[in-house]
């Protein structure tokens, strides 16, 4: 018997799984069905087609064989240039050694959440909630405390600071 397996055996098994492309397959089904638009909002999908100057990068980018690996924290050139944009923007003081590039929002929320969650932590999670928080909490043991969102027709969804105040625990 080996703790770790044992403990990731569980742990797996609790796990939701990703329903957002679910939500995307039914979307398009609805469309073809009913002949009519449909936006889902499930993945994260723009509803608008990529830019055509970053269509033409990527070709280039190709057509120089620019297909390798790069630095697993990300390009130096494009950490320099977030690192100046969230400094002009915001006045943040980022380095670019303190700036990953990932290749989508999962893995940088994965990386986060492995930075901070252990076994037995709580983590409140606003509620409504993108589903790779909790599971991502899950999957290291943590457990996901939600704090339901407010709502009015004006501001839309906003967080509830005393929800938040009092669902923290010792």
């Amino acid at each position: 018997m080996n703790p770790i397996t044992d403990y990731l055996k569980d742990v797996v098994r609790e796990l939701q799984g990703e329903k957002a492309f679910t939500y995307l397959a039914k979307a398009h089904e609805v469309a073809e069905r009913k002949g009519i638009k449909v936006i889902s909002f499930g993945i994260g999908q723009p509803d608008i087609p990529t830019f055509e100057n970053i269509v033409n990068a990527a070709k280039r980018a190709l057509d120089d064989r620019f297909t390798g690996y790069t630095e697993t924290e990300g390009i130096r050139e494009l950490r320099e240039a977030i690192a100046d944009y969230l400094n002009y923007r915001y006045h943040a003081g980022v380095r670019p050694d303190e700036v990953i590039v990932t290749t989508g929002t999962k893995t940088a929320i994965f990386l986060a959440i492995a930075s901070y969650v252990r076994p037995g932590d709580e983590v409140i999670i606003p509620d409504p909630t993108y589903p790779a928080y909790p599971e991502l909490t899950k999957f290291f043991g943590g457990k996901p405390i939600y704090v339901s969102m407010k709502f009015d027709q004006e501001n839309g969804f906003r967080l509830d600071l005393d929800a938040i105040e009092n669902s923290v625990t010792p």
